[in-house]
């Protein structure tokens, strides 16, 4: 079998775009597991033996979610699609973004399979309406056939249809437009969400950067080794048996990550929790075809998922909290984290820097409950108050 000529594929893929980029680590790290599910498709899985009524393969629904023009979600978009374009066998999605378009390249695809980027992800969900999310889970479940009201007749699949997502989109759209029940519903339990706030630094030029290898040698080995896992790499994993009781011992007490494993009843994040077993043997698969051929689990790969999945969980709330309640929760945020920097701050200069957000008696309301919620303080001098985090 061809030797890779990287020893770990997701290693060098982060050593190759992160110091050419301000995107943050996760959008990098996970930009990179996208690249790989895309290669693999449907073509390994832990199979019905482990699992029972269901197997898993490693494909992905991953959306970026940060400000608009603040965090590169573009950049790292891009550097996964760079990539996969240099793979001709692999189908990218079309360009317009409808559910009739989707099912044309789906079908015309040998395998039904297909990548995405979706650059804007509120663009697809207003062309289509909320049927788009209707498809995209039975796209991710693997249904052979099809049927929407839109479409005149059933569409059937040869194949089980596969469709590895890179979105990206606002923490004001998830939270103003997203319906409370796609949050706990079907749909968004398929998907990693991704919050970030800020770039990890600012930087334009990097002519100036060293690098251990050049950027066209680094993306050419990475290139190569897609393609090897993409052509080489079949069928279904076993797992060793320390892995296998890492995961799930079949005590119901004993220590195994499963069995230990709880769901945060009445949180927006209760159907995520439900479903993070599938994600985690998802990426659990994708570790290990980074470094290895030989599709035998081992329980480092499952760790390192766990990780991973841990890393970017805690960010995920802060967007959730707001759907279906407060409009204004993400505003309230905002205006912490400007108090938080610019404290101690004036009212007047509160409401300028805020006035395009909501009225005048809005913002008073917003300013009034972060009082009685003492997430802030207000001291009052010279006829002028002044806000300040309460610590």
């Amino acid at each position: 079998m061809t030797k890779r000529k990287c020893d770990n594929w997701l290693q060098t893929y982060t050593d190759w775009a992160l110091p050419r980029s301000e995107s943050p680590t996760s959008y990098i790290l996970f930009s990179g597991l996208f690249c790989l599910a895309a290669a693999l498709r449907r073509k390994v899985y832990v199979p019905k033996e482990y699992l029972g009524g269901w197997e898993c393969s490693p494909h992905l629904y991953i959306m970026l979610v940060g400000p608009a023009g603040e965090v590169r979600k573009t950049t790292s978009m891009n550097f996964a699609t760079d990539i996969l374009a240099k793979l001709p066998k692999l189908i990218a999605g079309p360009n317009t973004m409808s559910q009739a378009a989707l099912l044309s390249k789906i079908v015309d695809s040998d395998d039904n399979s297909i990548y995405l980027k979706v650059g804007e992800f509120s663009d697809a969900i207003m062309k289509s309406g909320d049927e788009m999310y209707e498809f995209l889970t039975s796209m991710f479940d693997g249904h052979q056939t099809f049927e929407a009201s839109t479409i005149s007749r059933a569409t059937e699949f040869a194949h089980r249809p596969c469709i590895n997502m890179l979105a990206a989109t606002t923490p004001e759209w998830i939270a103003g437009k997203m319906p409370e029940e796609v949050i706990g519903g079907g749909f968004a339990s398929r998907c990693i969400f991704l919050v970030e706030t800020a770039s990890r630094y600012k930087k334009m030029l990097y002519h100036k950067v060293k690098f251990e290898k050049s950027h066209t040698e680094l993306f050419d080995d990475l290139v190569a080794d897609l393609r090897h896992i993409s052509e080489k790499i079949e069928g279904p994993f076993k797992l060793s048996d320390e892995a296998a009781d890492w995961l799930d011992d079949g005590d119901p007490n004993g220590s195994s990550w499963y069995q230990n494993h709880k769901i945060r009843k009445g949180s927006k994040l209760a159907s995520y929790d439900a479903r993070k077993p599938t994600h985690l043997i998802k990426i659990a698969q994708l570790l290990h075809v980074a470094y290895s051929d030989e599709l035998v689990l081992q329980k480092v790969d499952f760790e390192d998922a766990l990780k991973i999945l841990n890393m970017v969980e805690p960010k995920m709330n802060e967007v959730f909290g707001g759907v279906g309640k407060n409009e204004f929760i993400l505003d309230a945020r905002s205006m912490l984290e400007y108090i938080k920097l610019s404290q101690p701050v004036k009212k007047s200069e509160l409401l300028r820097q805020f006035e395009a957000v909501a009225t005048h008696y809005k913002l008073e309301e917003i300013i009034g409950g972060l009082l009685a919620a003492k997430r802030i303080s207000i001291d009052v001098r010279d006829d002028e108050s002044y806000y300040s985090i309460n610590t």
